[in-house]
C-alpha cells in the first residue's frame, strides 16, 4: 500500500507510480516481473473532471 504525503497531488502521485511500475516491469522481462494495481483512490476522480471538461 502507497499514501501520499498530506501536500501531495494525488493524481500526480498516482501518474508517478503507474510510470515506475511500468518501468520496473520493462525491465524485467525476462523474468516475469507483473504489478496489478487493485486500488486506486484517482480513479474516481479523473472520472469526475473529465466529465467536466466534456459537458
Amino acid at each position: 500500500m502507497l499514501k501520499k504525503q498530506g501536500d501531495a497531488n494525488a493524481v500526480d502521485v498516482s501518474k508517478l507510480v503507474r510510470n515506475k511500475i511500468q518501468s520496473i516491469e520493462r525491465q524485467n522481462l525476462s523474468s516475469g516481473v507483473k504489478f496489478i494495481i487493485a486500488d486506486d483512490s484517482t480513479d474516481n476522480t479523473i472520472a469526475a473532471v473529465k466529465s467536466v471538461f466534456l459537458i
